[in-house]
């Protein structure tokens, strides 16, 4: 039997459960692109949070993006740990209720006013990554290509979730919290 390529695994995707499922085995490094981007890997950043993001993608979140906490030695580059992505209604609700100390959240909907942008990378003093703002409908264009129609129609109506760590810096304590609250919803 003939392999199938990524690009026709995702096509062949009908929900969003099916879209986490392949979120995870790319994040896991057992499929070889990602739809929009075509990225054949996570980022080297990311190489790090491929457990916490697979995590993430069976609990309901199809992750899109992400970075680890981080500050340089001489702090003129500092990261809060995030990630963003489109979330089943029990991942949203699990981050519109209180959240455990550490832990920022935003469900945005298409319709939703844009939210001022939370940055999330300062490097020198100067923002040079945010999110939270108006990217739901970004993201949803980006991945529509690699979908079938009917997906990428019903993707711009899902839950755009971002969440991230208050502090800027390291973030076991933050991905550990995050799995465990979103594991525990229901699927």
């Amino acid at each position: 039997m003939a392999s199938t390529s990524a690009r026709e695994r995702w096509r062949a995707a009908r929900s969003l459960a099916e879209l986490c499922a392949l979120g995870g085995e790319f994040v896991a490094g057992r499929l070889e692109a990602f739809p929009g981007w075509g990225a054949a890997a996570l980022d080297t950043e990311s190489d790090p949070l491929a457990p916490v993001l697979e995590r993430l993608n069976r609990a309901g979140l199809w992750t899109l993006c992400s970075q680890p906490g981080a500050c340089s030695a001489d702090h003129a580059i500092a990261r809060r740990a995030f990630v963003c992505g489109f979330a089943s209604e029990p991942v949203a609700a699990a981050l519109r209720g209180p959240l455990p100390a550490g832990i920022e959240a935003r469900v945005l909907r298409a319709d939703d006013p844009a939210a001022e942008p939370v940055p999330v990378t300062i490097e020198h003093g100067a923002v040079r990554v945010a999110i939270g703002g108006p990217a739901h409908a970004a993201e949803a264009e980006c991945c529509a290509d690699w979908l079938a129609p009917e997906l990428a129609a019903e993707l711009a109506r899902w839950p755009y979730v971002c969440a991230w760590q208050r502090e800027f810096g390291p973030a076991d304590d933050f991905w550990r919290e995050l799995c465990g609250r979103l594991e525990a919803c229901p699927r």
